[in-house]
């Protein structure tokens, strides 16, 4: 059992309440609509997507995979948000189907996706050898705060920018949405507004 200091419980905390509210509120109201395209295209029209349980377990199984990569890199509170990288790569992928056409596909994340993650497992012997002698009594609170959120803000645009943020695919969807919820005037509107 590994020794988690009061600084470490803060930062561990901070990183999961950070990850959480930001895949939360960018699922529910930046890819609700993709995420619905996303459903339907993996269970070839047998399901329906709802945003609010959707991003809640969605949100909840990307905390798990980061819970195991934290149990097996056990990596020091300093470069503690690294253990959410495959969490960030997944959620990358999982917003990343593009129009292709008349379909829909994942592009370069069909490939891209395993082998991120293969790459991260493969870190796991580095990452518990490397950083296991780091003085952590020689490192302010202030300076892993600090380290964290920034690669948490790094990890942010990343995802915003690799993701699709087609704005002519969400404003298709969030039409088609409206129509089918029987909201013909919000749907000429938001036709109209492209």
């Amino acid at each position: 059992m590994v020794f988690i200091n009061q600084s470490e419980k803060y930062v561990r905390t901070m990183c999961a309440i950070l990850f959480s509210v930001f895949c939360f509120l960018y699922l529910y109201f930046f890819q609700a609509d993709l995420m619905a395209l996303t459903q339907h295209v993996l269970s070839e029209g047998q399901t329906t997507y709802d945003k609010t349980p959707g991003a809640i377990i969605v949100t909840c199984v990307l905390m798990l995979l980061q819970v195991f990569f934290s149990r097996a890199m056990q990596l020091t509170s300093v470069f503690y948000a690294l253990t959410y990288v495959p969490s960030f790569i997944s959620l990358m992928a999982l917003t990343g189907i593009r129009a292709n056409g008349g379909s829909y596909d994942f592009g370069a994340w069909g490939y891209a996706l395993p082998i991120s993650l293969l790459l991260c497992i493969a870190c796991i012997p580095f990452s518990r050898k490397r950083y296991k002698n780091i003085m952590l009594h020689q490192i302010k609170t202030s300076t892993t705060v600090l380290v964290n959120v920034s690669f948490f803000l790094l990890m942010f645009l990343l995802t915003c920018s690799l993701s699709d943020s087609s704005t002519k695919l969400h404003k298709q969807l969030k039409a088609e949405r409206l129509l089918m919820s029987e909201d013909y005037d919000n749907a000429i509107e938001t036709v109209r507004s492209y």
